[in-house]
C-alpha cells in the first residue's frame, strides 16, 4: 500500500474501509438518501472516491465536489454537467427524443465523440433543467448515485455570500428535489463535507428539519486491528519491519486512529530509518517530535485557517482560547467554556462547541472536553499559544 498525504487516497493508496462501504451500500439499498458524517482528515472523500470507481451493477456513482459554489444555479449547473459525464445519462441522451428536444437550447450534441457540452445558460434554471432530466431518465433498472462533497461548505458560502434566507430556501430545495417520487425512485444523494451539517443548518433554520429525511453514517477512526494492518502495510511497502508490540505502542501513542494521522507518523518513521530498518519505539517517540517541526505546517494549519475564515473577531479569539487552554492542562469544562463565552462577550455559543466536536477537534465525555487527537494537541500547544497570549 503506497502512502498519501494532503490528497485524497485512491486506488492502491486508499485503505479499504469495507465496513463503511458496506453500510453505505446497504442504505443505498434500503432506499435511503445518506449523509456521510465524520470529522476532517477522517477520510469521508476517499470513500466516495472509492464508490466512484467502484464497479456495480446495482448504482452508477457519480462525484461531484461543490466547495468553491456560491449559488444555487452554480450548484445544479455543476450536478448537471457531471450528469452528462455519466455512461447511464448519455446513453439515454442519444436514444431520447424527448431529451434532445428537451436540451436542444441548452446543450450542444457531439455524438461522434459521444460528448455532451452545456451552451451559455442565460438565463436558464438549471435546477428545473436537472429535475427535468432525472424524471424522465430510464436507467433499466439501476440507480444513480450522486455524490455531493463539501455540500455543506457551499451552503456557508451562500449564508454568507448571499443571506440565511437564499441558505434556508437552498436547503429545502435540496429536499424537495430528494422528495419528488419520479426522482426517489432511481436516483439516491450522499451528501457531506470537512465540517459539520448539523450546526451549519441548525444555525440556518433554528432546526434539521430541512436534512431530517437523510440516513446519517458515521465515518470514525480505525480500530485498532485496522490501524495495526494500516501500520504494517505502508511500512512493509517501503521494507521497514516493526513488531506486534511495537505496533501497539504506536497505536496507543496515536490513540485517535484515523488514516491521516496514522501515515504522518508513519512517515517520519521511514525518514528516520534505512532500507531494512526495524523501527523501535525511540524511533516513534523521535518521529512525534520530528512531526511538530514547522515543516509539517501545511498538514496542521487547515485545522485553522478554515476556523479561521468563518469565525471572524471574538468569535474566532473564543475558538483559540478554548483550543489553547485544552492543550495545555489537557482538559476544558463546560464551566471554564462558559468563562471564555463571558470573556469574549458571546452569548450564544453552543453551536460553535459542538461545531468544534463535529469537526474533529474536541471530544467530550460528563462536561469535560478533551483533544480527540494527541497529534493535533500537540501541534496547537508548541505553534498557538504563544500565539493565542
Amino acid at each position: 500500500m503506497k502512502q498519501t498525504l494532503g490528497t485524497v487516497a485512491r486506488g492502491d493508496r486508499f485503505y479499504p474501509r469495507q465496513r463503511i462501504i458496506s453500510q453505505i451500500v446497504k442504505a443505498l439499498q434500503g432506499n435511503a438518501n445518506i449523509y456521510l458524517s465524520g470529522p476532517r482528515r477522517v477520510g469521508k472523500s476517499s470513500i466516495l472516491y472509492h464508490l466512484h470507481e467502484m464497479e456495480s451493477k446495482e448504482f452508477e456513482f457519480i462525484y461531484v465536489i461543490t466547495e468553491s459554489i456560491d449559488s444555487e444555479n452554480q450548484f445544479y449547473k455543476t450536478i448537471f454537467e457531471e450528469l452528462l459525464k455519466s455512461d447511464a445519462v448519455k446513453g439515454f441522451l442519444r436514444v431520447s427524443e424527448w431529451a434532445k428536444e428537451k436540451f436542444r437550447t441548452l446543450l450542444e450534441w457531439v455524438d461522434e465523440i459521444g460528448v455532451f457540452k452545456i451552451k451559455d445558460p442565460g438565463n436558464d434554471s438549471y435546477l428545473e433543467s436537472l429535475v427535468d432530466l432525472l424524471t424522465k431518465l430510464h436507467l433499466e433498472g439501476r440507480q444513480i448515485v450522486i455524490m455531493v462533497d463539501e455540500f455543506t461548505q457551499t451552503l456557508e458560502n451562500i449564508m454568507y455570500t448571499l443571506t440565511i434566507e437564499d441558505a434556508t430556501h437552498f436547503a429545502q430545495q435540496n429536499r424537495a428535489m430528494r422528495h419528488i417520487p419520479e426522482i426517489q425512485s432511481k436516483v439516491k444523494f450522499i451528501y457531506t463535507g470537512s465540517i459539520s451539517l448539523f450546526p451549519i443548518v441548525e444555525k440556518i433554520m433554528g432546526s434539521l428539519t430541512a436534512i431530517n429525511d437523510l440516513k446519517t453514517i458515521e465515518v470514525g477512526a480505525l480500530s485498532e486491528t485496522e490501524a495495526k494492518d494500516l501500520i504494517n502495510r505502508l511500512l512493509s511497502n517501503h521494507s521497514r519491519l516493526i513488531n506486534e508490540e511495537t505496533t501497539q505502542y504506536m497505536v496507543l501513542k496515536i490513540k485517535w486512529l484515523i488514516p491521516f494521522h496514522i501515515q504522518l507518523i508513519v512517515d517520519e518513521c521511514i525518514d528516520l530509518s534505512n532500507h531494512g530498518d526495524e523501527i523501535n519505539s525511540e524511533a516513534i517517540d523521535l518521529a512525534f517530535i520530528q512531526l511538530m517541526e514547522i515543516k509539517n505546517k501545511p498538514q496542521f494549519e487547515p485545522y485553522f485557517s478554515r476556523l479561521k475564515i468563518i469565525y471572524k473577531g471574538k468569535t474566532y479569539d473564543f475558538i483559540m482560547d478554548i483550543l489553547c487552554h485544552t492543550a495545555k492542562v489537557d482538559l476544558i469544562t463546560s464551566d471554564e467554556i462558559r468563562n471564555y463565552a463571558v470573556k469574549n462577550e458571546l452569548n450564544d455559543y453552543r453551536i460553535i462547541v459542538e461545531t468544534l466536536q463535529f469537526d474533529g477537534y474536541l471530544i467530550v465525555e460528563n462536561d469535560i472536553y478533551r483533544f480527540y487527537s494527541p497529534i493535533l494537541q500537540m501541534w496547537v500547544k508548541q505553534h498557538k499559544i504563544k500565539d493565542n497570549e
